[in-house]
């Protein structure tokens, strides 16, 4: 698991490097994408969501916690089946082409991150 966190990162920042400005100014002992996977690996390890909000309010600005809670939100109503993108809009505020985008993840993108973690909802619902 650990190996394949750190194989998908280091590919997408393959994949972004020299596109991506965000990982221009990443120096040190690990690359951008080395720590990501290190971010992703201490996420998953936290064991608490009080824990893991703490550090998202540490890791992100207000804006950027907002921006994530909204994706989640929109990728759950995606998941719902019940809503059209126009109505998700008029529910939650989120422009069209962020559902949208949401919507293009949820429906086999490539990291498949929304599907798992609302398999993981779905089984503690259970």
């Amino acid at each position: 698991m650990h190996a394949n966190v750190l194989t998908h990162w280091n590919n997408q920042m393959s994949e972004t490097r020299g596109k991506d400005s965000s990982t221009a100014g990443v120096t040190g002992a690990e690359s951008a994408a080395e720590a990501q996977a290190q971010l992703a690996l201490v996420l998953a390890r936290l064991g608490d969501p009080g824990s893991v909000a703490m550090l998202l309010d540490d890791l992100c600005t207000p804006s950027e916690r907002r921006a994530l809670a909204e994706r989640w939100h929109v990728a759950r109503l995606l998941a719902e089946g019940c809503y059209t993108y126009r109505q998700i809009h008029d529910l939650t505020g989120v422009s069209t082409t962020t559902i949208t985008r949401v919507a293009r993840f949820l429906n086999g993108g490539t990291a498949g991150g929304y599907r798992a973690a609302l398999d993981v909802m779905t089984k503690d619902a259970q």
